[in-house]
């Protein structure tokens, strides 16, 4: 641990000097990479969580050849954008630089209407799997999807990982997690309509970065 403490000291005071007292500071420590595939290919999500607030993540994946970072915050209802470079040099492997954000009602507002509200059921198989139905109707007859999800037990809440890069926007801002235990997604098996494709986790580790919202 002691090895570690002049690397947390030098991400912490790069982002106190200099700091706007009304800019917010977001402080993750933990990444989780997953990978996604398909039969067109694969693609890579980096996902990075706080084990003291499930409300916000960051997630970075490729967009047209080039690294996007979309940090949702439930908890103030925005998302905030980000370009994102490679940089082997930081704890993260990335420098991201702040662009724009929005309101997630406005997002949902763009793309749903009340006729897209999805319904969903948690089915727990045992204590290593469960299963994750979307549907079209209150009575869950028209099913949409399911996510056949290997889990295990983890010391603070890791689904939202998960939530935050494969789930739909609108499935989740519908899908309360606050009665779920506490557990981490390893593995997970997507069927949706005729198609099919599946979600590894590469890699889980701590990362201690803080990255700041200009205030405006």
């Amino acid at each position: 641990m002691k090895k570690n403490l002049p690397l947390v000291l030098i991400i912490i005071s790069t982002f106190i000097f200099g700091q706007n007292p009304s800019d917010k500071i977001f402080t993750f420590d933990h990444l989780l990479h997953y990978q996604k595939v398909t039969e067109k290919g694969q693609e890579d999500k980096m996902i990075f969580v706080s084990s003291q607030d499930s409300e916000y993540q960051m997630v970075v994946t490729m967009v047209d050849g080039r690294y996007f970072g979309d940090l949702v915050s439930h908890s103030d209802g925005k998302s905030y954008f980000f370009n994102v470079d490679k940089n082997e040099r930081t704890p993260s492997n990335f420098d991201f630089t702040y662009f724009g954000e929005s309101k997630l009602e406005n997002i949902f507002s763009k793309k749903y209407t009340w006729k897209d509200k999805e319904y969903h059921r948690f089915i727990k198989i045992d204590d290593k799997s469960l299963e994750l139905k979307f549907y079209k109707d209150k009575k869950m007859k028209r099913e949409i999807c399911t996510h056949y999800l290997e889990i295990s037990k983890s010391d603070f809440p890791l689904f939202s990982a998960y939530r935050s890069a494969f789930l739909s926007f609108f499935e989740r801002d519908d899908l309360n997690l606050s009665n779920q235990e506490n557990f981490m997604v390893h593995r997970s098996e997507i069927k949706y309509g005729k198609g099919n494709y599946r979600i590894l986790l590469k890699e889980f580790k701590t990362v201690i970065i803080s990255i700041k919202i200009p205030s405006t």
